[in-house]
């Protein structure tokens, strides 16, 4: 008998157990992890399956056994529920040796992961690929081995970053609604934003959003028209920064939404979220 139930196979259990109408939310997962001031900062996918694409639809944070442990999980729920689960867990361990005695008479098999020496576990189709890391054990676990392939576990691990921080803000002016929420990784940055837009006769607002985009030295600006969340046809650009202690949001937007025309343009001062 196992000394202690493996914890990323709790997470990947908690994962088939959620029910399928649940709403997986990465700026929340970030954010969660972020107050929690972790040190080292958790390790994060950038990189996820096909299966579990699109990142913000699939991932959620999971419980932990230790309280300075943390972990993750994504699901790709059908009408049938989920098909396709990956976990990570950081931290659940206090050494390889305890993890490795929890695999105790399990076949195994080492491997090269992130630059590290690896163990991959495979047992009734729980596969499992486990590394120290930064003064952590992590464990990658999938149970969907026909969704979720070796190669995309490994792919997965080598794409972990370190989390940056949540920031987040809303406009200065009283007549605007202007929001954003932002939260980086080591080369990523996701970020959700609410904007307004003056138009013919009534001020309408739009929305657009980007997960795991590129951050390059601190910057980063996408498209409107391409990342838009609804079907009013609004254009134009975002465009930010993001400092050690706040970041900027610029947008610059235009479109004929309800026979209209309108435009707008504002940057958003965030700060950065911190426990309070």
């Amino acid at each position: 008998m196992r000394r202690m139930l493996w914890p990323a196979c709790l997470v990947a259990l908690g994962a088939l157990m959620l029910p399928a109408v649940a709403r997986a939310d990465l700026l929340d997962t970030f954010r969660r992890l972020d107050l929690r001031s972790l040190n080292p900062a958790p390790l994060v996918p950038t990189v996820v399956p096909p299966r579990l694409r699109p990142i913000d639809r699939t991932i959620t944070q999971s419980p932990t056994v230790h309280r300075r442990a943390y972990a993750v999980r994504l699901v790709h729920y059908t009408d049938a529920g989920p098909d396709a689960v990956l976990a990570l867990s950081g931290g659940d361990y206090p050494s390889m040796k305890a993890a490795l005695r929890d695999h105790r008479g399990e076949k195994h098999r080492s491997m090269r992961v992130r630059g590290r020496h690896a163990f991959f576990f495979n047992k009734r189709g729980d596969r499992h690929i486990v590394w120290s890391e930064g003064a952590r054990v992590f464990d990658l676990v999938s149970g969907t081995p026909r969704k979720v392939s070796v190669a995309q576990m490994r792919a997965t691990a080598a794409g972990l970053e370190p989390l940056g921080h949540y920031y987040i803000g809303s406009s200065q002016d009283p007549d605007s609604s202007a929001y954003a929420d932002l939260a980086t990784t080591a080369h990523t940055v996701s970020v959700r934003l609410e904007f307004n837009a003056n138009c013919t006769f009534t001020p309408h607002a739009g929305q657009a959003a980007v997960f795991v985009a590129p951050l390059h030295g601190g910057s980063f600006s996408f498209d409107v028209a391409s990342n838009r969340l609804g079907s009013a046809p609004w254009t134009g650009s975002v465009s930010g920064t993001v400092g050690a202690d706040s970041a900027s949001v610029h947008y610059d937007v235009s479109g004929t939404i309800d026979g209209e025309s309108c435009s707008g343009a504002e940057t958003l001062s965030l700060p950065r979220n911190r426990r309070r």
